[in-house]
This record gives structure tokens, C-alpha cells and sequence, in this order.
């Protein structure tokens, strides 16, 4: 009878202690889903309420009650767009990208091909559907290997269809894909992005005159946001989501997507 009881309460310790461990499991997974869901209204708030420019708000750690959350936020406008980028562009990325397997040109010309392949139709003639519904499209491109499709995804995007670049947030791979922009003006174009001041977006109008053509005028309105969140207790939530600024009188903006990034 004692050997009986004691294998009853040994399995009833077992049963709550997995118990317990669930309960923790939940408690940290709500913690974690608080910290991602209040970094992202205090990124999302900065970017489109207080109209801060991503390079302000990209790298910020913010400290909650519960852990932190680091903040990594890529303007889509500095980014060339597959769909909207002129082949200029296109082939000046794929130079300044370091890749050879083709020439520049003649990956430019299959971009606008893929983005081209649906007919427009209806009573709008000029409406077309998007050729690359997503920069995923790419591997599929004929004659990209994925190796290079992975390189170019880093600089490209579908959620720019003006087509043109923001300089104060573009990469400096996409910076040389510029038509004529010398090194030495890549050089001072960082320089005053390190030390950013409120006539920044003119201060680079002026530096980059002969590229006017190429750029983006108004602030991004379409954003990717990487939050890293991190409780007390250590565990761990990686999230991307992109937004996208709202019309006006409707919502601040939209969450386009949200991916755990495992």
C-alpha cells in the first residue's frame, strides 16, 4: 500500500510540475507577444504620427518593464523597385551588386519582361497588373541563379512603385547604382547621413542634382520592421512586418504582414 501511494503521488508531482511548466511557457509567450505588439506601436507612432525619418528610428533599443525590444526598420523607399525602377536603375544595381553572369543591361531587359508579361486590359489600358507580386519572383527570373537572387533581395522591393530612391535611407550598393554618381559624392552623402540634421533631404537634393530624375522627393510611406524582443526571464521573439501608411481620415496605417522569423 505505501509503495502504491507513493507511486500515486510521484505521478501527481509529475502531472502538476508539467503543469507549472506550461503555465511559465504561456505566461512568457504573452510577455514576449506585449513587447513585440507595444514595440511596434512605439516604432510605428515615431515613423507616421511624429513623421521621424527611418534612419532616426533604425537601431533603437527600447526598454520595457518586461525586456527589451531592438528596433531594425528599412525605408522601402530606399530600395529599387521591380515593377517601378526604369531598366537604368535596374542594370546599375545589378553592376554595383558585384554580379557578372550576365550583362547589366540584359538583366534589366528581363526584369521589365517579367513585369510586363501581363497584358493590360479593361477600359484602362494604362493599368496593369503587377508583374512581381513579391522580390521572391526573382529566383524564377531566366538566367538569375539563386546565389545572385539572393544577393539583389537585399536592395530591391514591390512596395516602391514610384519607382525612384530615397537617398537619405538607400544602401550604398543602391547609392552606385545611380547613373554618374561618383564616389567622392557616395562619401559625402554618408557623411551627412551620420551626422543627420533637419535639412538633410535638402542638403542631398543639392549634392545630388544630376540624379534628381532618380529621386524619391517625399518621405517613405511603406516601411520593414524587425522587432528582437527579449524578456527578463531570457526568451527570445523575432518579428518582421511591413507597414503601410493609411489613406487619410482612415487608420494611422496597415500592417501588410507579420512573420515570425524562426
Amino acid at each position: 500500500m505505501l509503495a502504491l501511494l507513493t507511486g500515486v503521488l510521484g505521478s501527481l508531482s509529475l502531472a502538476v510540475r508539467g503543469e507549472i511548466d506550461a503555465v511559465l511557457t504561456a505566461s512568457e509567450q504573452m510577455r514576449l507577444e506585449g513587447l513585440t505588439q507595444a514595440g511596434a506601436s512605439l516604432v510605428t507612432y515615431e515613423l507616421y504620427e511624429l513623421k521621424r525619418p527611418a534612419f532616426r528610428v533604425n537601431g533603437r533599443t527600447i526598454r520595457l518593464d518586461d525586456g527589451v525590444v531592438q528596433v531594425t526598420v528599412e525605408d522601402e523607399a530606399g530600395k529599387i523597385d521591380l515593377n517601378g525602377s526604369p531598366p537604368v536603375l535596374l542594370a546599375g544595381l545589378y553592376r554595383a551588386a558585384g554580379l557578372a553572369d550576365m550583362e547589366p543591361e540584359v538583366f534589366a531587359a528581363k526584369v521589365v519582361a517579367w513585369r510586363e508579361r501581363f497584358p493590360s486590359t479593361g477600359a484602362n489600358r494604362e493599368r496593369r497588373e503587377p508583374g512581381f507580386r513579391s522580390i521572391g519572383e526573382l529566383r524564377w527570373l531566366p538566367g538569375l541563379t539563386p546565389s545572385e537572387a539572393a544577393v539583389l533581395s537585399e536592395f530591391v522591393t514591390v512596395l516602391n512603385p514610384q519607382g525612384k530612391i530615397a537617398p537619405a535611407t538607400a544602401p550604398v550598393t543602391v547609392l552606385n547604382a545611380l547613373p554618374g554618381l561618383m564616389p567622392q559624392t557616395i562619401d559625402r552623402v554618408l557623411r551627412l547621413r551620420e551626422d543627420p540634421t533637419d535639412q538633410l533631404a535638402e542638403d542631398l537634393a543639392n549634392l545630388l542634382r544630376d540624379q534628381q530624375a532618380f529621386l524619391a522627393v517625399k518621405a517613405g510611406r511603406c516601411f520593414r520592421i524587425l522587432l528582437d524582443a527579449t524578456t527578463t526571464a531570457r526568451s527570445h521573439k523575432r518579428i518582421w512586418m511591413t507597414t503601410v501608411k493609411a489613406a487619410r481620415d482612415q487608420a494611422l496605417y496597415y500592417t501588410t504582414s507579420y512573420e515570425p522569423v524562426f
